[in-house]
């Protein structure tokens, strides 16, 4: 295990080992957050182009019915996040710092104490369908001001060639058998003219442009510019799918038993990407200003993507009433069966500033 220069996370004494860590000891960053995002909800079916569409009927008097679209939803929500973090102390770790590649380096970590609040108000409008009902569409709106979420945690920050902040359960775990994608890629340590780096996913490109001096929170600082761009057509809800060919790939479920009255299984199966699960920044555009390896400013495009369902649906109908219901699994048991994906891209308008900075 790699030596401690943390006492202990209840803000007891520090001890200063010192040796090259990202952040001095006495840092102390306030910034605050501000943005609009959009969120809208797709379905692709068989690697097809994105249909706005928030879930399916799933049952109907016949199988037209049962397959066609529950309504459409989309959502603004208006937030804004006041974030303060100080530095509380250090450690040697060894850690994979390339994203992507699993050489661990040996580097000093910073640790962090981070506290966050947070408030919104969201506005959601919905198309409604039920077939069973006068009208049988119908467009409902509702709003809503969130309750303030405040929330206080610890991290630790490590710089190499590239800068990665990376969970404290993780820090001192068995480093070397560590997957690169536990830790999240900030920005490239001391970047310059010519540098130019992918995000973890590839979607975005981070290109050095300048110096640029700037006063963040009352100092004037010498920060690093750093332009964002998406790499191609990578939108969710454009003509592409992205979403389906970088988060799924398809493998096989098959069960063999030797009773002769059990049939075996010999099944396409549809597989997700760990990366992809629960909600997960697809591609970024803009600009960034760094000092230091602290995000002192950023004005900036987020696509963000939340997979809701997945896998092969098809419809079965009863022989004996007619009616319809639709049939969703992870593997194809039907012939007809055709793979989807429903999903919620949301888009955000993000800017960050430093109110204060003290180190």
């Amino acid at each position: 295990m790699s030596p401690r220069c943390l006492l202990t996370l209840a803000l007891l004494p520090i001890v200063a080992c010192g040796g090259g860590s990202p952040y001095s000891l006495d840092l102390a960053v306030k910034r605050t957050t501000s943005g609009t995002s959009d969120t809208t909800s797709y379905q692709i079916t068989d690697g097809g182009d994105p249909v706005e569409r928030a879930g399916t009927i799933g049952t109907g008097e016949n199988c037209v019915v049962a397959g066609q679209s529950s309504g459409t939803r989309s959502t603004t929500r208006i937030y804004e996040i006041q974030e303060q973090f100080n530095v509380i102390g250090e450690t040697e770790a060894e850690l994979p710092l390339v994203p992507g590649e699993n050489e661990a380096s040996k580097v000093w970590a910073s640790i962090l104490r981070e506290s966050v609040r947070a408030a919104a108000s969201t506005e959601t409008t919905e198309t409604l369908v039920d077939v069973t009902m006068e009208p049988a569409q119908w467009e409902t709106r509702t709003y809503t001001d969130e309750a303030q979420a405040t929330n206080a945690s610890y991290h630790a920050v490590a710089a190499d060639e590239f800068v990665v902040r990376m969970d404290m359960t993780d820090l001192w775990d068995d480093l070397e058998e560590m997957d690169p994608t536990e830790v999240d890629l900030m920005t490239m340590n001391a970047p310059g003219s010519g540098d130019v780096w992918p995000s973890q996913n590839g979607n975005s490109l981070y290109v050095w442009e300048a110096k640029e001096k700037l006063t963040i929170g009352g100092v004037t600082m010498k920060t690093d510019r750093i332009a964002v761009y998406s790499t191609g057509t990578v939108s969710p809800e454009g003509e592409d799918t992205a979403v389906f060919d970088q988060c799924f790939n398809f493998g096989l479920a098959q069960v063999e038993d030797s009773r002769p009255d059990v049939e075996a299984i010999n099944s396409e199966a549809m597989l997700l990407d760990p990366g992809c699960l629960g909600s997960f920044e697809h591609v970024k555009e803009g600009t960034q200003w760094w000092h230091d390896n602290v995000l002192v400013k950023e004005t900036s495009t987020v696509t963000s993507v939340a997979i809701n369902e997945y896998g092969y649906e098809w419809t079965e109908e009863d022989e004996v009433t007619g009616s319809c219901a639709r049939v969703v699994s992870k593997t194809r048991d039907e012939p007809t069966a055709l793979p989807f994906v429903q999903y919620d891209v949301t888009v955000s308008q993000v800017e960050t500033i430093v109110k204060t900075y003290a180190d």
